[in-house]
């Protein structure tokens, strides 16, 4: 009774393990061809510079400044044929100011911390390392409290977007 006791708990996480497996993952002598390449023109990654390339400084509406003077600079490494998506690389100085998204965006922060604020008051700190997602859709506040450099991407026509269509 206890040998067949014994088999029963070793052997049922065993048996579900196996269950659950593909038998073809378990036989890794056997050889599976590549999918096909796509058709069409040859399409190459995009790769971010080791440093950014010069841009043009910009800055805010006076009406949407909220301290200090945030001084803001975009590099656009790629944007899709469509206009709908890009990717770039984004600096801003010390100062606090109103956003409005009109589109979606993911950000990297790279250097620098800003303070985040919704239009319902809740904050949140980021800092070099940290990333993020902004819908579209989001009002509040960003408040740059070190010079802060992101790396973004984001998608969307940019209907709507207040002062946040540049980047």
């Amino acid at each position: 009774m206890a040998i067949i006791k014994q088999l029963i708990t070793t052997s049922g996480p065993l048996l579900a393990y196996l269950g659950a497996m593909p038998l073809a993952r378990m036989i890794p002598f056997r050889s599976r061809s590549a999918p096909p390449l796509l058709d069409g023109p040859v399409q190459r990654t995009v790769d971010f510079p080791a440093v950014q390339p010069p841009a043009e400084p910009y800055a805010w509406p006076r009406s949407h400044i909220l301290s200090g003077d945030p001084v803001q600079t975009a590099t656009y490494i790629y944007t899709s044929p469509d206009g709908l998506f890009a990717a770039g690389i984004w600096t801003c100085a010390i100062g606090k100011f109103r956003i409005d998204f009109g589109r979606a965006e993911f950000i990297q922060i790279l250097e620098g911390e800003v303070i985040v604020t919704d239009a319902e008051g809740t904050a949140r700190t980021y800092r070099a390392g940290d990333a993020f997602v902004t819908p579209k859709g989001f009002s509040g506040t960003w408040d740059v409290i070190a010079p802060i450099k992101k790396h973004f991407t984001w998608y969307g026509s940019g209907e709507g977007a207040g002062v946040a269509g540049r980047v």
